[in-house]
């Protein structure tokens, strides 16, 4: 006998039925349980009907089809059949065969079949009727093959970007239709390089796209727009809609609402206060709307810099400092002041810049110098061209003259260290930075995570010759043979008024080992191991060790053989299951060496004498780890640093940019401090491997790294990536992607999970990346609301 919905005592949905109404009216199993037990107990037809109603079976099926288009292919699995099969036939009476509930597409193919379906679509909130809806599906030929894939991921200021591919040639372009709100907005093609979906899905990694447009003015108040994206060859929707928060399109709308507000009374001086006071609440009543979605992209700088100045003073809850601004190229005699606040003629201090230096000196006592973020202020009163920095970085003091800007200085200190001497010429303030590192150590310094200064366009910047003198003396004064010059890089890219340093190296030169893990993978080890020979300054003093993992490949065993008998390598063999810890730590206790570098069988040395400039890094006082700037084959950068995100646990700095530009303040192109370092290049001395006890084996696979120089920052070790090492990565190609494997896809959510149990404190904020940016890749682009 046949159920139906109109009985009496109409029946009531138990947990499966629940699941067959959620596969068919919203494409896929629900997210909780929460979301299958709220609606147990609710009537078949009562639980289609809403479900229909939803915002989701509108934008992914009904839109769609209303543009003439069709919806993003979504496959059920064949469990998830097995339930949309029992559903059919308890619920309408229909008999489905496989093949018929595929995929989401061929299953309104199916319900539409039944009158009790289309009852309930005339039921629910959808502006098109049953019929119409079952016209539409049968007018589709076929459904749509499964091989696009893609997403829609953000729209802002004017664009949409997202990637797109279709699996049976995942290196063709695609064409990309996008509808805002149902308006078609234009075309564009897939030709950005995007690296993670490389990763993950192969191909050339060609996938990324992005279309910029004038959003219609009716739809920039809107908070949030539907986006849909169709491949115009196909016109298939390459994902679900995507609804997405408005971001700074709906902030310039907000925004010139309170500026037409405020200049109408401007323009009205006349006007009575209850009329301005309106005005005024009116304002005010829009404020929340403009700080509801706070990200920005770094292009909208200048919008972002309006929302959010620093313009409240903060609250000092003990006896404050006294603060002076001072010209620094006036000061004459001893000023009568705490803190000096040094602010030139091409510059001035931000809303309450001096309130916020003294909030800072009570919060970090130990600090001398106080130094904040700055801008460049045009003569129109537009801001551009942020300097966001993070905490003191020493070796960025090094190599940017520029770097020591826009700060205060406890007078005391100032008057200690002898002031400015006329010796440095331009680069005074460089020079007051080192000498103060000389006394106080890093800890002499405290940043504000502010915009405080704003500097004036063309304002020069240190000559080189000043900068180099300064350097100079600096070493002298430590004793170090350290030599400064002009920064040059071989990979190109303008790096004018920047500084390079050439580090010495110990005496006598210490024995380095380059422990390199492999399974096979003939050719890649071989070609690695060829380019240290071919590039080693010091090979008497550098061992290479090539820890075989249970190889079989007789190419690769051979070679091992022949190149141990001839001292070109030593090879340890472990046939234990992989785990790129214990194999590490394996080797590191099989050698004397005084150095230790970590090398994967997948890169390749490009530059002669790397050995060198890793021992003079290696050679300094408070050095724990060193990494390497690495490159994709194509010459895009495949890692230039970590930056801490706890969803994600790190990602990687100027990933897939080319080292040309340089990146955010050319810091590609300068060595500097880093929470994180990656295993593929990771150097050491022994000591600090001891001290650490080597790697946790408990983190076999992911993570390894990571957690190593966690711990090593611990030590009040730096970890420094170092860009004048350079490396070819040829990923992942020996072990291939975690995420494209669901054993290595567990494996590696189990120790992510320790990883955040042990150091989730540490990687909830990355000391070393601006807190002005939201930590994502493309790393350096998303401006973040500021922090309380």
């Amino acid at each position: 006998m046949v159920r139906r919905w109109f009985k009496k005592k109409p029946e009531k949905c138990n947990r499966e039925d629940v699941r067959f109404f959620l596969l068919l009216c919203n494409g896929c199993d629900p997210d909780t349980d929460t979301d299958i037990s709220l609606r147990v107990g609710a009537s078949p037809f009562t639980l289609c009907r809403t479900l229909l109603s939803l915002e989701s079976f509108g934008r992914d099926i009904i839109e769609p089809l209303l543009l003439g288009r069709l919806p993003a292919f979504s496959p059920f699995s064949t469990e998830q059949q097995a339930t949309l099969k029992l559903g059919f036939k308890r619920h309408f009476g229909i008999s489905a065969a496989s093949p018929e509930l595929a995929d989401r597409l061929s299953c309104m193919r199916v319900a539409v079949k039944s009158d009790r379906f289309l009852r309930a679509v005339e039921g629910s909130s959808i502006a098109v009727s049953g019929s119409w809806l079952r016209e539409k599906l049968a007018d589709i030929p076929a459904a749509p093959t499964a091989t696009l894939v893609g997403a829609v991921e953000s729209i802002s200021a004017g664009h949409v970007a997202g990637y797109a591919f279709s699996k049976a040639d995942i290196n063709k372009r695609l064409t990309i239709e996008i509808f805002v709100n149902g308006e078609f907005v234009g075309t564009t093609r897939t030709e950005t390089q995007r690296r993670d979906i490389q990763e993950v899905f192969g191909g050339d990694g060609l996938s990324g796209f992005r279309l910029d447009f004038d959003l219609p003015q009716h739809l920039a108040s809107q908070d949030s727009l539907k986006v849909h994206a169709f491949d115009y060859d196909s016109k298939v929707a390459i994902c679900k809609g995507q609804t997405l928060h408005n971001f700074s399109v709906r902030h310039e709308h907000y925004l010139s609402r309170l500026l037409g507000e405020l200049a109408a009374i401007r323009a009205n001086p006349e006007a009575g206060t209850d009329s301005i006071l309106s005005c005024l609440d009116r304002i005010e009543q829009q404020l929340p709307k403009i700080k509801q979605f706070a990200a920005l992209p770094i292009e909208d700088y200048s919008l972002h810099a309006r929302l959010f100045r620093p313009s409240t003073q903060p609250q000092l809850n003990q006896p404050a400092p006294v603060a002076l601004e001072v010209d620094p190229a006036e000061i004459q005699a001893p000023v009568d002041a705490d803190i000096l606040v040094f602010s030139g003629p091409d510059e001035e201090l931000a809303d309450h810049a001096v309130e916020h230096i003294k909030a800072a000196a009570l919060a970090a006592p130990e600090a001398v110098i106080f130094f904040a973020d700055h801008d460049i202020r045009t003569p129109a009163g537009d801001v551009e061209n942020p300097t966001f920095k993070a905490a003191f970085d020493y070796d960025l003091l090094l190599a940017c003259p520029g770097y020591a800007g826009a700060y205060a200085i406890k007078r005391d200190a100032f008057e200690k260290l002898g002031g400015f001497t006329l010796e440095a010429g331009t680069a005074m303030h460089q020079d007051l930075w080192l000498r103060t590192y000389e006394a106080y150590g890093a800890q002499g310094f405290s940043h504000v995570d502010m915009v405080l200064w704003h500097q004036t366009p063309g304002r020069s910047a240190p000559s080189i010759t000043d900068s180099q003198g300064v350097l100079e003396h600096h070493f002298r004064r430590l004793n170090i043979p350290a030599l400064a010059s002009p920064h040059q890089d071989r990979w190109g890219g303008d790096a004018a008024g920047l500084m390079q340093i050439n580090w010495p190296k110990a005496e006598p030169t210490p024995k380095l080992a380059v422990i390199i893990p492999t399974r096979d993978a003939y050719d890649l080890t071989r070609n690695c191991v060829e380019s240290l020979h071919a590039t080693l300054a010091f090979p008497d003093q550098t061992e290479i060790i090539v820890v075989d993992n249970g190889s079989t490949d007789d190419a690769l065993l051979q070679w091992l053989d022949r190149a141990d008998a001839a001292g070109e390598i030593t090879v340890i063999r472990s046939d234990m299951a992989f785990n790129w810890s214990a194999l590490n730590n394996l080797a590191a206790r099989q050698t004397d060496a005084e150095y230790l570098l970590f090398l994967n069988n997948d890169t390749e040395a490009t530059d002669a004498g790397w050995d060198a400039v890793l021992r003079g890094q290696l050679a300094r006082e408070g050095v724990g780890t060193v990494g390497a700037r690495l490159f994709f084959e194509d010459g895009t950068i495949q890692f230039s640093g970590y930056v801490f995100e706890p969803d994600r646990i790190a990602v990687k700095k100027n990933y897939g940019e080319s080292p040309r530009s340089g990146g955010y303040l050319h810091l590609s192109q300068l060595t500097h401090e880093c929470s994180a370092l990656i295993g593929a290049f990771l150097a050491c001395r022994r000591a600090t491997f001891d001290q650490l006890g080597g790697f946790d084996e408990a983190l076999g696979v992911a993570f390894n790294d990571i957690e190593f120089t966690i711990r090593t920052s611990s030590l009040g070790l730096r970890n420094l990536y170092c860009p004048e090492i350079n490396f070819y990565h040829y990923e992942s190609k020996t072990r291939g992607y975690d995420a494209m494997d669901p054993e290595k896809k567990m494996r590696e959510q189990k120790e992510r999970a320790l990883l955040l149990e042990k150091h989730g404190e540490k990687l909830a904020r990355d000391l070393h990346y601006p807190r002005a940016f939201i930590s994502c890749e493309p790393t350096y682009t998303l401006l973040a609301p500021p922090k309380e």
